[in-house]
This record gives structure tokens, C-alpha cells and sequence, in this order.
């Protein structure tokens, strides 16, 4: 949300849950060119994140 609220990109152009098609990521914010300029991935663990960047 505060990609919304501070950081002021359109509700519309924030998405959450990717569809299947896309990256399994959980968040994506489109530039208004439709490209995309930030994607994220929530982990509990933060373990659980360096291992899935290790990943990539």
C-alpha cells in the first residue's frame, strides 16, 4: 500500500497475486510506459527468501 499511498503509483497499476501466466511473484508495479519497474516476493522466513534468491 505504500506504493499507493507515498510513493503515489496508480491503484490500477499495482498488482498483487500474478496471474499464472507471469512470474510467481507477489507484487508487480507498472510504469505507465506498461513496463514493469518493481517486482516482489513476501516470505514469513526471511531464510525462505535468501534461498529463493539464491535461485534465481
Amino acid at each position: 500500500m505504500d506504493a499507493i499511498t507515498n510513493l503515489r503509483y496508480p491503484a490500477e497499476r499495482v498488482l498483487f497475486e500474478l496471474p499464472s501466466a507471469a512470474p510467481q511473484l507477489d507484487l508487480a508495479i507498472v510504469a505507465d510506459e506498461s513496463n514493469v519497474v518493481i517486482l516482489g516476493e513476501a516470505k514469513r522466513d526471511p531464510r525462505a527468501l535468501e534461498r529463493y534468491v539464491r535461485a534465481c
